[in-house]
């Protein structure tokens, strides 16, 4: 007879078996950890602030006309 060495596949099977029972306690400890921190609501997401500016408008500028050929006077107010 020979001895074997190595793994069989019965026993990978268990040890990975046994990994994934370790690995989804820790997840569902930690999934509980977690609901148990957190509020009911859940965390609140990113809030937006808008803040409107105050605009001014200005009328259109005054365009004059003197009766003499070719003489246009355009005037705006100050600040526009």
């Amino acid at each position: 007879m020979k001895k074997e060495w190595g793994a069989s596949v019965l026993e990978y099977t268990i040890l990975v078996s046994l990994v994934v029972l370790v690995v989804v306690g820790a997840m569902t400890a930690l999934g509980r950890q977690i609901n148990h921190t957190l509020p009911e609501g859940g965390v609140a997401g990113p809030t937006t602030t808008i803040i409107l500016a105050t605009t001014t408008t200005c009328p259109p500028p005054t365009t004059t006309t003197i009766p003499s050929p070719g003489t246009t006077t355009t005037t705006a107010l100050n600040g526009c």
